[in-house]
Order: structure tokens, then sequence, then C-alpha cells
């Protein structure tokens, strides 16, 4: 990314985060401090409307357009020019290593411009659990952390899931739900699964800090061209060499940087320089 700094661009600028989960607290930090901008989260929005993690709502659309409808959600409901949110995503790579990908879009509708920053990191706070009551429960929910990452119920119910709670931070509370999920459940058996919303959970509150640390930078920075706001990674070129053939490999060779509101770019090699033949389509056919 280029060295040159804009740090007055959003100097006392309000930001509205669509969120009602507190995630402005994780934001707002860097948001301070690279770019003297505060962060606020306007109250009484629902979010929830793009989806839900226990599944009442089904998410319909990407995460970077879920992302945008919540930032412009803020934006409307404090009546400011600028808007952020975040969106998160649980998965597997390759059907086995859990992996956690969240994002931060914000936008700026006096430059016209979106700016977005994503990350994917290994590791999830853990795996739902189907128990048959609050013994086997109780031991599911040790093994992600609870109480400080809470714990989601859930079953199935005239064969449609049926949230029993979510939020929940206390053993006793925690046996009662389950006690009430199994009794009522199709099969005498209940979910038991990590709260993945931000305020309740841990491991992602610290992603989500630690990614809006790269968006501010980010927004900090000014197009080498423009001089517009926001210059940073949008691409990658594969393309690394075979450390054996030569050849050119799957693997990122450079990223592509470029600007939000013009068509400026620049390539930056990454600092390995050749890949493992394991890697190469020629020494592997």
């Amino acid at each position: 990314m280029s060295s040159l700094r804009a740090p007055g661009s959003y100097a006392g600028a309000v930001v509205a985060m669509g969120t009602m989960h507190g995630k402005e607290k994780q934001v707002a930090p860097a948001f301070a401090a690279e770019l003297g901008a505060h962060v606020l989260a306007p109250a009484g929005i629902d979010t929830d409307q793009f989806g839900t993690f226990t599944g009442e709502v089904t998410r319909t659309v990407a995460p970077i357009a879920a992302a945008t409808g919540k930032a412009r959600m803020a934006m409307r409901a404090a009546g400011v020019q600028y808007g952020l949110a975040s969106e998160a995503s649980y998965d597997t790579w390759f059907g086995v290593l859990p992996r956690h990908e969240e994002i931060l879009v914000f936008l700026d509708d006096s430059r016209d411009i979106r700016v977005v920053e994503g990350v994917n990191v290994p590791g999830a706070p853990g795996t739902s659990r189907l128990v048959d009551g609050p013994e086997q429960a109780v031991a599911a929910t040790r093994d992600f952390g609870f109480p400080s990452q809470a714990a989601a119920v859930k079953a199935s119910v005239a064969d449609r899931v049926r949230i029993f709670g979510k939020g929940i931070t206390d053993l006793r509370e925690l046996i009662e739900v389950v006690d009430e999920a199994v009794a009522a459940a199709d099969t005498r058996q209940a979910w038991v699964e990590p709260d993945l919303r931000a305020h309740h959970n841990p491991s992602r509150r610290d992603v989500i800090a630690a990614l809006a640390g790269r968006l501010a930078r980010r927004l900090a920075t000014p197009c080498p061209g423009c001089a517009c706001p926001g210059y940073g990674k949008v691409a990658v070129r594969e393309g690394l060499p075979c450390q054996v053939c030569g050849c050119p490999t799957s693997l990122i060779a450079a990223d592509i940087h470029g600007c939000p509101a013009c068509e400026h770019r620049s390539t930056v090699a990454r600092t390995e320089e050749i890949a493992e033949p394991r890697f190469c389509p020629q020494c592997n056919p």
C-alpha cells in the first residue's frame, strides 16, 4: 500500500454503523485514532432483516450487499453521509478446517465511494451439537468457551426449527432452556451451538477490531492518481513461479491495489518469490 497518508480526510466526521450488537465498540477506537472520526450506532434499526445466524431470517443476499444495506440503514437513521457495517460468514476450508470470513463496508456519499475490507481467518467458536439433555448441553458449551462465548438452543418442532433461546450466558438458564427444547422436540433432542453474534462472540470481536484498524488505515491512504481516500487492495494476481520448473502456479504472486473513485491501479509483489513444486500443475500433472 502507498506510504502516503491522508489523515484529515475524515477528521471530525460522524460515521453511522449499522449494528444492533455493539460492533461500534470494536470499530470506534481505530477510526478515532487513525482518522479522527466518530463512530456511532443509531438506535432502533433492525439489521436482522438481512439474516440471522440462528436462521429465523434467511440470508438472501451476498455479504457485501447485506453489509451495504445495513450501512445505508444507519446513514438514513442518523442523517449522515458516512456509513459502515460488517457481515460475517462461518464455513470450512476443503470441508474440514473451520473458517471465519469477516468484511467491513464503508460508504461515503460525499465522494460516492464504497470501500470494502475483508479477512479470512482459521477457526470458529465451535460447532452445533445435538444433545439429549442438560448434561450433554453443559459439556458441549464448555467446549466452546461458555459462558464468555454465549450459547443458542434450537430444536425441530413439528418439522420446523424453533429457536428456544440465544445469548445464553447463565448455566441455570441454559439447563432450563435445553429441558424445554428437548421436551418439545420431535426427536426429544436439541441443538446447542455458539451464539455467533458479535456481542456474544469474543473471538469475532477481536477479528472486527483488527479489521477496523486495516480499514481505517486504508481510508487514511489517498489514491496516487486522484487523492481520493481508500486506496488499497482490490484484487490479486496468481502465477507465483514454481521453484523447480518456473511455470506459473495458482498461488498469489502479487496484490492489485486500486482506488474506489478512479481507475488508478498498481501492482505490489508478495514477499514469496517462488512456489513449492507441490503446487505446480506441470510438476504434478
